[in-house]
């Protein structure tokens, strides 16, 4: 959940909600009612989400971050985490180098 102040007087709270067919809701409300629902479609199945300084950075199933803008929910960008495979295929490559120069 996280804060959002709507006008001078009134605050209210955002709550991102994922699904498993790609679509991601966001619920603005405060103690009396919701103000606001919005939907984003996204390619992917989101996995975890995560409010960073007025950015929701969304992590999904096949290992991207999406990164959307929390006041207007365009998508900012998005980029590729490394697998685990690809670490160890680095360090293997490493490994190999460090060999072949002694």
């Amino acid at each position: 959940m996280m804060n959002r102040q709507i006008d001078e007087n009134t605050t209210g709270n955002e709550i991102w909600l994922s699904h498993n067919n790609g679509e991601v809701d966001m619920l603005l409300g405060t103690q009396n009612s919701w103000l606001q629902h919005v939907r984003i479609d996204t390619p992917v199945v989101p996995y975890a989400m995560c409010c960073v300084d007025g950015y929701i950075w969304i992590g999904d199933n096949t290992g991207q971050l999406h990164i959307y803008l929390s006041t207007n929910f365009g998508c900012v960008g998005n980029f590729r985490l490394e697998t685990d495979r690809q670490k160890v295929s680095v360090k293997e490559k490493t490994k190999n180098c460090y060999k072949n120069l002694h």
